[in-house]
């Protein structure tokens, strides 16, 4: 690497979680089903200034709180990474041909964002 090459800067990771109900689900729960659910969850990732997420259409990005849903219920931070933009797009398309396609059957947005998304980091956390 050149002397002048610069490293990636750390880039912040967001962890957007949704109510797919809007508290519907916490407000119905124990009188339809006997027991209290605090939400049905819908979650993306934030990072390089993009929101990430599977839905029924594969793998899509959107401007932070940019989706139908409006803004998130809660963000978490997830810490940093040094993946760069080029690397971590690379793997999306390489998830969104595979595992993560639009027609994948039985995926849910839960396993696209954590189990899939935060470990794409040197085989840790993102």
């Amino acid at each position: 690497m050149s002397r002048f090459a610069m490293e990636p800067l750390p880039q912040p990771v967001k962890l957007y979680v949704y109510d797919l109900s809007r508290g519907l689900a916490r407000q119905f729960s124990p009188m339809m089903l006997g027991k209290q659910l605090d939400g049905i969850w819908h979650t993306a990732v934030v990072v390089n200034g993009e929101e990430f997420f599977y839905g029924s259409s594969g793998i899509a990005n959107c401007q932070p709180g940019g989706t139908l849903l409006g803004p998130p219920d809660s963000v978490i931070d997830l810490g940093t990474t040094e993946v760069t933009e080029e690397i971590f797009m690379d793997y999306l398309s390489s998830l969104g041909e595979s595992s993560f396609s639009a027609y994948t059957e039985a995926v849910c947005c839960g396993d696209f964002t954590c189990c899939r998304i935060c470990y794409c980091r040197e085989g840790t956390a993102l």
